[in-house]
């Protein structure tokens, strides 16, 4: 799978806006490697249509290419101001690849796409869509055009536009050339720029991060029992593995149910059920190891757009996260009826909520670095690892149709992922609902992050601990 452009046609001509503080990371992060591609796949179905038709595809991806200024924008190369820029026209040819492989193919379609760089001509849009001979759609992008959530946006637009095409609308051929793109059409605005209050630093944080980052060893000794994987790489590695969960609507209204009936949300029940895992595989480390550790460190995306204001349907990096060590679950904690720690469940529930009030000042702290971006990457290469587990949910996805539209496409199988095993914690779990009500969850890991017969342990117990809370055993 070779998906590198070489060629130079034209170049981006129209300013937009300056990029913030959090685009510019993921700019200088994508451009180095320390992350790769974010990635949302979905399957789409017509009783008469196929998706695999380009003239269908195209004509229908023009309109949400034309409606989507992430997808025509790029910033420039870093010796220029970091400009976001309006591509004058977009090749569709040469951000789709057509790919004789299905569903089934998806683990390796994902990790494919993970270990291909992130280099584009300076005519294409940072990002390439994949599509797979049984409709399957995979969009790929940046993670500086956005964030998990985009990639739901990019397919509830793809979505709209073919159910809004008319046969008279298609094409006998089509050329993949977008023109006459909006040059009024805005970006969303920067996080920074839509949301300067919530990232507001109190002065007793940015005292402590400062000392974090400046004098480490103040600090060290309060981590050496937080258990975080292997450390970083002493060199940026891509490479992940991923493993697929499915689930039916029946399955997830299940788990949903249990949540709520104990006052848990289902990323605290899922999150839980991951401690009880990893806190059993820790104690059974070999020679004694697990004995040093007492704390697992857990990150989590937080989306900022209750506070921004921008749409699910708009594309942008409207997020902050959240970390911090928690302890181990005792070794009677386990994933039956009775043994299952909801107590736990519960308190993470509450946890969250308190951590929505608190998170901006997180990426408020990012204009301390001025810009010098790429050199704290590297600081972080081959040191102790931030965090261990990793839990993302996009939550529920249910694309409507447009009002008066009667078109008979379906969108189905919904999965998520983002490539950032060099830094990222050891283990991920990434997970999004599908609008037929089901749950896609993937379990990924870096290859240089933990060990690969841990990390498998971890997504089997995982499994089987989902099965016994939907099964009530």
């Amino acid at each position: 799978m070779a998906f590198n452009d070489k060629t130079v046609d034209s170049k981006p001509t129209t300013p937009i806006r300056r990029a913030g503080d959090l685009e510019q990371y993921y700019n200088v992060a994508s451009r180095i490697g320390i992350t790769q591609w974010v990635i949302v796949s979905a399957r789409y179905e017509h009783p008469s249509l196929n998706i695999v038709s380009k003239p269908v595809l195209f004509t229908a991806l023009g309109e949400v290419v034309r409606s989507l200024a992430a997808l025509h924008a790029r910033l420039p190369p870093p010796s220029e101001p970091p400009i976001w820029q309006r591509l004058p026209s977009v090749d569709l040819t040469k951000v789709v690849i057509w790919l004789d492989r299905n569903r089934d193919d998806l683990k390796a379609i994902y990790e494919e796409i993970c270990i291909t760089p992130m280099e584009f001509s300076e005519d294409v849009p940072w990002w390439k869509l994949y599509v797979l001979r049984d409709g399957t759609v995979v969009f790929a992008f940046n993670h500086t055009i956005g964030d998990g959530q985009s990639g739901l946006a990019f397919h509830n637009a793809l979505f709209h536009a073919l159910n809004s095409l008319k046969d008279e609308d298609i094409p006998s051929e089509h050329s993949g050339l977008v023109t006459d793109l909006p040059q009024n059409l805005p970006l969303t605005p920067s996080l920074e720029e839509a949301a300067p209050r919530q990232l507001s630093i109190p002065f007793s944080m940015f005292i402590r991060v400062i000392l974090e980052t400046f004098l480490p060893i103040l600090f060290s000794w309060k981590k050496k029992g937080d258990w975080s994987g292997r450390p970083v790489a002493a060199m940026i590695t891509p490479e992940i593995n991923v493993r697929i969960l499915r689930y039916t609507a029946e399955d997830a209204t299940t788990l949903l149910k249990l949540s709520r009936e104990h006052q848990a949300t289902l990323t605290a029940t899922l999150h839980t059920l991951a401690f009880v895992v990893l806190s059993r595989l820790i104690r059974a480390l070999p020679n004694g190891e697990g004995e040093k550790y007492q704390k697992i460190v857990t990150s989590y995306p937080i989306s900022m757009r209750r506070y921004t204001g921008a749409p699910e349907t708009a594309m942008c990096v409207h997020f902050s996260h959240s970390q911090e060590p928690q302890d181990l679950l005792p070794a009677s904690a386990g994933t039956d009826a009775k043994s299952f720690p909801w107590n736990a469940a519960k308190r993470h529930t509450e946890f969250l909520r308190e951590e929505l009030l608190h998170t901006g000042p997180i990426i408020g702290m990012l204009q301390f670095l001025f810009g010098r971006y790429e050199e704290y990457f590297r600081g972080h290469l081959g040191k102790k690892r931030s965090a261990g587990l990793t839990i993302s949910n996009l939550g529920t996805f249910n694309p409507k149709r447009p009002k008066g539209v009667e078109g008979a496409w379906t969108i189905s199988d919904t999965l998520f992922s983002q490539g950032d095993a060099t830094l990222g914690a050891a283990l991920k779990l990434n997970v999004t609902g599908s609008p037929e009500g089901g749950l896609g969850i993937l379990v990924t890991w870096g290859t240089s992050a933990v060990e690969k017969s841990f990390a498998e342990e971890f997504a089997r117990g995982f499994e089987d601990g989902l099965q016994d809370l939907i099964r009530g055993q």
